[in-house]
């Protein structure tokens, strides 16, 4: 269900041609009784085409995203790919022996968002 709901979540996003570019398990808010996700962080997010900015997480950017990243004059355009290679690694971590680290880092930023508020 939470995979299914971070597809859904990260399709609306992808729907109005928007890249979020940062998409990780840190990145995403889940409420734990309903599995209601929302997806924040929008500090590098783009429309698809534009030149790609530099930042992310490195654990889930593609090979492109960190060429862009490490080498500016190599120009990179936002791709919904971008968000779905790291949507693919949130998943394994879901699905995988790393649940209970994706649903730690999760709560550590539903908590960091809710002290600075």
């Amino acid at each position: 269900m939470l995979a299914r709901n971070c597809t859904r979540a990260l399709a609306e996003l992808h729907s109005v041609g928007i890249v979020h570019g940062d998409f990780a398990s840190e990145n995403v808010l889940v409420n734990t009784d309903t599995f209601v996700v929302k997806i924040i962080d929008f500090d590098i997010a783009s429309k698809v085409g534009a030149p790609v900015l530099a930042g992310g997480n490195p654990d889930f950017i593609t090979a492109e995203m960190a060429l862009a990243v490490t080498k500016p004059r190599f120009k990179v355009e936002s791709q919904f790919q971008t968000d779905l290679y790291a949507l693919a690694l949130c998943c394994f971590l879901i699905l995988g022996d790393s649940k209970k680290k994706f649903f730690v880092s999760l709560s550590e930023a539903s908590l960091d968002i809710l002290e600075k508020e």
